[in-house]
């Protein structure tokens, strides 16, 4: 392997492998080594790390800092960046029109006022009781008090007494703006009201779900 030191080119043609590095210090297997327009890095005689052609960063292993962690700027869009969940499992009734909360809901603090917070909702198991007519449930989420979704659920009627259990699950993407604490929560109703009978959210207490995740934009 020859060596040529220049005062123009400086160190050049000596290119090494993974296995013998160019560039080392008293470990023989482990420093840099050159390709066909690559730089590549090399420990214990295996590449675990390369520059190619394309100015890209192409690594074996992961990716970590002090903290173990890549910081939330540097994630590219679509990147999760965030996840909060809770639950709430105490049955909520109603009779009326007139929304309510479910109990369900969860805080986010967005760290860029451009993320998207994706939401998702699960309401496993709900109840509807009538004497007369088909009804209806309808749910909505809000973002704090703004409405920024709306479903509603329809039940029929076969002619007699109605009770029917069922479950309601939705997703919707938020375009917050902020990076503020944002509370995002769901309401319910009986869509025609009174006298249409009753409708429950977490029947006979079973566990209803909320999940928030900040998309980076």
């Amino acid at each position: 392997m020859s060596l040529i030191l220049s005062g123009t080119d400086g160190l050049s043609d000596v290119d090494g492998t993974a296995a013998t590095p160019a560039i080392r210090g008293t470990d023989a297997n482990t420093g840099i080594f050159f390709g066909t327009d690559i730089i590549g890095f090399s420990e214990g005689g295996v590449e675990a790390m390369r520059i190619n052609a394309s100015g890209n960063v192409v690594m074996t292993g992961t990716l970590t800092t002090a903290a173990q962690s890549i910081a939330k700027a540097s994630l590219p869009a679509g990147s999760v960046l965030q996840v909060v969940s809770a639950t709430y499992s105490t049955e909520v009734s109603s009779t009326t029109s007139t929304l309510i909360d479910t109990g369900v809901s969860a805080s986010i603090t967005p760290t860029s006022a451009t993320s998207k917070i994706y939401i998702m909702v699960t309401h496993p198991q709900n109840f509807k009781s009538a004497t007369t007519g088909s009804e209806s449930i309808r749910f909505r989420i809000l973002r704090n008090s703004t409405s920024i979704f709306s479903a509603t659920e329809y039940v029929g009627y076969t002619g007699s007494v109605m009770q029917n259990y069922f479950a309601v699950a939705f997703n919707y993407l938020d375009s917050p703006a902020t990076t503020s604490a944002t509370t995002y929560k769901t309401q319910f109703c009986n869509n025609f009201g009174s006298p249409n009978g009753t409708v429950s959210v977490q029947s006979a207490n079973t566990t209803s779900t909320i999940t928030l995740m900040e998309i980076a934009a």
